[in-house]
């Protein structure tokens, strides 16, 4: 069964987590002097994005985790936060019901409303986006949106529409390639609306987007007050 906690931990693990499942990992899984077995893991600059799903499989599985540091490597990176969890029968569940990251658990597909919208949060967390910018025509364009690669790309589309917030067509970017030259998946995308976003109780669990969300959101609702520049309202955060 489903809850809210793991409609969210699978939303995170199919965006930005990172299952090692593969034949070698599974051959150590029993060498108990060996850390490469199965385990999944989570890495990110947000450190409210990686305590959110550090809580969900703490509360899942029962057991503590650690959040680690990971130093930049330069000036031009930021300070990372990582999270692993190899809770044996986790791993493996989470392997089987994502199918390696390729589909969306059956359960979340079938799931009631609160339960795909907390699915679809983790989704947004991990690839989602918020922008406010001036387009070519010196409009300001205000966007919130979902973007990837993956094959569950049209399931994900689905769901939002189920849920009834309105959506745009889905707009595809031509694939880049890879180091030695073969073509990577081409990403699709598509633009949510943002009042029927929020009218569903969504948003987002990593600060910076929130706080993204409600700036453009109270200008969609309120166009009439005088808002600071964009740059100067995360200036003073």
């Amino acid at each position: 069964m489903f809850n809210t906690k793991s409609a969210y931990f699978y939303g995170v693990l199919l965006g930005d987590g990172h299952i090692n499942y593969t034949k070698k990992a599974i051959a150590n899984r029993d060498n108990k002097d060996d850390r490469r077995g199965p385990v999944m893991v989570l890495k990110a600059t947000d450190y409210d994005f990686v305590e959110k799903w550090r809580n969900c499989i703490e509360d899942i599985t029962g057991y503590k985790y650690a959040i680690s540091e990971v130093q930049p490597r330069d000036k031009k990176h930021h300070m990372q936060y990582i999270v692993r969890c190899a809770k044996r029968w986790f791993v493996d569940e989470a392997e089987k019901e994502t199918n390696h990251k390729t589909k969306i658990p059956i359960g979340i597909m079938k799931g009631l409303p609160e339960i795909q919208k907390e699915f679809l949060v983790g989704l947004m967390d991990s690839e989602g986006w918020v922008n406010m910018y001036l387009s070519s025509l010196s409009m300001c364009d205000l966007t919130l949106g979902f973007g990837c690669a993956d094959d569950f790309f049209g399931d994900v589309y689905r769901m939002f529409q189920g849920l009834g917030i309105k959506v745009s067509k889905v707009y595809h970017r031509k694939p880049n390639r890879r180091k030695d030259g073969s073509l990577c998946k081409p990403l699709r995308l598509f633009r949510i609306d943002i009042n029927d976003y929020l009218n569903a109780g969504m948003g987002f669990n990593i600060k910076r987007k929130t706080d993204r969300l409600a700036f453009i959101s109270g200008i969609l609702n309120d166009y009439t007050q005088s808002y600071p520049k964009y740059k100067d309202y995360f200036r003073g955060r």
